[in-house]
């Protein structure tokens, strides 16, 4: 019996050789993976975005439908409603883009944060028509880039947690010891 196993051994041993010449053999065609790059997350969150943006408006212009307030309650809606669409769906754009390895809501919490800082300043300012100005036209690019850093950062530490190595090997009762490791 002991005499099979050695057999069965080297069999397996020789057919492993056999299959590694014939793997080695085959050429390198490693590719870099679309999360390698951040085009596809600035794309997908500039894309998204302006969608988010529009719906947003038109819920914020619908939910104001009635007011009576003043000639600019409707335009205030629309303006609110177009912040919040656009950060979330800037986020969740930028999150897609970067085949979800991130932490959506952190990217989320990211936009709004970035939002916050640019509109308290224009409000800080008395709405100056130079500070509103910036942060109108800054205020969406910050984001983008911020949520971009955030999103490719969290995913790359997820990614780094989640690595498994498995390896196998003959033991010394002629049978085959299977030995795996996780990274915390």
């Amino acid at each position: 019996m002991r005499l099979l196993r050695v057999a069965l051994l080297a069999l397996a041993l020789g057919a492993n050789t056999l299959v590694a010449q014939s793997v080695s053999t085959i050429p390198d065609t490693t590719v870099t993976t679309e999360a390698d790059s951040p085009e596809k997350a600035y794309l997908l969150g500039v894309g998204i975005g302006m969608g988010g943006f529009l719906a947003g408006g038109l819920a914020g212009l619908a939910a104001t439908s009635g007011c009576t307030g003043d000639d600019y309650c409707g335009a205030r809606g629309f303006l609110i409603g177009a912040a919040v669409g656009g950060t979330l769906g800037m986020a969740l754009g930028v999150h897609l883009g970067n085949d979800r390895r991130g932490s959506l809501p952190l990217d989320m919490l990211t936009g709004a944060a970035v939002w916050g800082i640019g509109i308290g300043g224009a409000a800080l300012s008395d709405w100056d028509d130079t500070v509103t100005l910036i942060a109108a036209i800054g205020v969406p690019i910050a984001q983008l880039l911020t949520t971009v850093a955030v999103e490719r950062a969290t995913g790359r530490s997820r990614d780094a947690k989640r690595n498994l190595s498995v390896s196998a090997g003959p033991n010394l009762q002629g049978g085959l010891t299977l030995a795996a490791s996780l990274r915390f």
